[in-house]
């Protein structure tokens, strides 16, 4: 093995073995067509699952904040409309013009992107920090899932109105409390 020869080498105060000179060393003629081939598979398997996995990642910083110490964008300017209500209302209704552009509250990645008769189009956005925001009732969604997005990105056209979910930590929180309206 590489390691003990270099060992007996530099104790024998021969100049140890590089892992550059280990290029010339193998070569291909030594390996074989088909290992090639198969080592070249089995890399463009991995990169393939390693960029799956990073369609979605977030962030990077290794920060680590709570809620209280994000800075948050305001997603319109609009008017509240229905206000937050742990209970019978967990998030936030706002009324502005309709087609206003609906932007993102924080940088993440969009992780859904759809239409439903219920909740028109919406975007789902996963951020730092264990934070998701969820924006309902869109006319037209301008990001797919995979999409990073800064904050103040437009990210949707709002229909009637938007409606304006922050979760945190699994839980629903009052966007009130972290956006300026």
């Amino acid at each position: 093995d590489l390691y003990a020869e270099n060992l007996v080498r530099v104790v024998e105060g021969r100049d140890a073995i590089s892992t550059d000179s280990l290029a010339r060393i193998v070569s291909t003629d030594s390996i074989g067509r088909a290992d090639l081939d198969r080592m070249k598979e089995s890399d463009s398997l991995l990169r393939a699952k390693v960029n799956a996995e990073e369609q979605f990642a977030v962030g990077g910083e290794g920060r680590n904040l709570t809620i209280e110490g994000m800075q948050f964008f305001t997603p319109l300017k609009g008017v509240v409309s229905r206000p937050y209500d742990r209970i019978m209302h967990p998030y936030l209704d706002l009324t502005a013009p309709e087609g206003s552009v609906v932007m993102a509250v924080l940088s993440g990645s969009v992780i859904d992107s759809y239409w439903s008769d219920e909740s028109g189009y919406v975007t789902v956005i996963q951020h730092d920090n264990n934070i998701i925001s969820i924006y309902k009732n869109n006319r037209q969604n301008l990001r797919k899932a995979g999409d990073k997005v800064s904050a103040g990105s437009p990210v949707a056209l709002m229909g009637d109105h938007l409606h304006l979910e922050i979760w945190y930590k699994g839980e629903a929180v009052n966007p009130a409390r972290y956006i300026k309206l």
